[in-house]
């Protein structure tokens, strides 16, 4: 039986090189995005020290609106300067771009 020899490429190794703009502008993304999740993480742990029931019965659709809710809210404090984590991450980060 005789097999095909197949070429490996990986993905990030297209043809394009990114540059330095481009690669400084995808890190500010991910650090806001990673800040954003850490945010709604903290939320989320927020809600479950919640005492009592409240007026409003806590469905799953109720449920599902108040994390949609609070993504949101993460994403928006994320990309507005948020708790400064993003801007942490990426002076960190930065220095390693090439």
């Amino acid at each position: 039986m005789i097999l095909n020899k197949i070429e490996h490429k990986p993905i990030f190794l297209g043809e394009h090189k990114k540059s330095l703009k481009e690669k400084k502008e995808e890190l500010k993304k991910a650090c806001e995005d990673f800040e954003s999740i850490f945010i709604n993480e903290m939320f989320k742990e927020m809600r479950k020290t919640s005492f009592g029931n409240g007026i409003i019965q806590k469905t799953q659709e109720y449920k599902l609106w108040e994390d949609m809710l609070y993504q949101k809210v993460s994403k928006e404090m994320a990309e507005s300067g948020g708790i400064g984590l993003s801007k942490l991450l990426y002076k960190q980060l930065e220095r390693g771009l090439r």
